[in-house]
This record gives C-alpha cells, sequence and structure tokens, in this order.
C-alpha cells in the first residue's frame, strides 16, 4: 500500500484509473477489467492476472497429470518394443 494513490469517486460511481498504473498494466481503452471486492477492498485486475493465478493454482494438478501421462507414455513404448515382448524372445 507504500505506492497507494488518492483518486476521487465521480458521478455514478466512476473514477479514473492514474496514468502511471495504466501504462504499468499496458492499458488501453476499451480493456475489460474484473472487479470483485475482498476484506474490505474493492479488488481490479486484468482478464491475465486472472489468467495467472488460475496458472498458479492448478500447476500442482499439471504436474501430478504430466507424471501419470509419462507413465503411460512410458508403459505403452515398452509394449510396443518388440525385445520386450515374451520375455525379449522376438527381439534383438
Amino acid at each position: 500500500m507504500r505506492d497507494a494513490i488518492t483518486i476521487k469517486l465521480g458521478d455514478n460511481g466512476r473514477f479514473i484509473i492514474p496514468s502511471k498504473i495504466r501504462k504499468q498494466l499496458n492499458l488501453k481503452e476499451g480493456d475489460q477489467l474484473r472487479v470483485s471486492t475482498e476484506a474490505g477492498k474493492i479488488i481490479i485486475f486484468t482478464p491475465e492476472a486472472l489468467l495467472g493465478e488460475f496458472y498458479d493454482l492448478t500447476q500442482n494438478i499439471r504436474s501430478s497429470h504430466a507424471d501419470v501421462v509419462q507413465e503411460l507414455l512410458d508403459e505403452r513404448r515398452q509394449e510396443a518394443d518388440p525385445t520386450t515382448w515374451c520375455g525379449g524372445l522376438y527381439g534383438g
């Protein structure tokens, strides 16, 4: 909150996001933002930030699925390898 900027609420609850913040987030006219509240705060975030949070939250799930997929691929490759059929009788 050190970098907090004070803004004034205008007609119909409108406010202007300061140019410093718009530049930092590369916001342009017409960009869509998400707004929510949390613990008495107004939270405004870009769709990209939401995707980043989703990515972080699903990292463990994706990692565990990658292990399962790799195990399945290894099994299928071994089954397809003729050197492993019937104790190696057909390979090599």
